[in-house]
């Protein structure tokens, strides 16, 4: 398979958070693990409330997607990634997507989309752009903890 690099994201409808507790962090940081699989993934319900059980790191999976680097934020994530199977990005980011807005919604007792659209998903074509984009999606953080840094 070609090596195709992405900068993959989104954010919440109206710029509200998607991440309002610790405990959905985790889930996100799981999901991260969990549905990159091209199996389906079952019975996530029993890890609503509270932090994920255990991950079972031994079973056979193949992995839809490479992800290199990534950052949850309160309102928006962000991955840089590759895919490992044909249409690798868009299967993992279904599944990230519907998977993690299922739980949202069960856990705030809510509806609807949580995300502002279709996730938006850049190729990376540049070797500045591949430099840069680490430290873009690390440096995401900061402007929570400090805001003038970039000045």
């Amino acid at each position: 398979m070609e090596n195709l690099f992405y900068h993959t994201y989104n954010r919440g409808t109206d710029k509200r958070k998607i991440f309002i507790e610790e405990g959905d962090y985790f889930r996100g940081v799981h999901d991260l693990y969990e549905f990159n699989d091209a199996k389906a993934v079952l019975n996530l319900k029993q890890r609503i409330n509270g932090r994920p059980t255990s991950i079972n790191l031994k079973k056979t999976r193949e992995k839809l997607v490479s992800l290199f680097t990534w950052c949850l934020m309160p309102n928006h994530y962000h991955l840089f990634l590759t895919p490992k199977v044909e249409k690798g990005v868009s299967k993992f980011m279904k599944k990230i997507n519907m998977g993690y807005t299922k739980y949202f919604n069960i856990k705030y007792q809510r509806k609807g989309t949580l995300f502002e659209g279709r996730y938006k998903s850049i190729l990376v074509k540049e070797e500045n752009h591949f430099i840069y984009l680490p430290y873009y999606i690390h440096f995401n953080p900061l402007d929570l903890i400090i805001p003038e840094w970039r000045e």
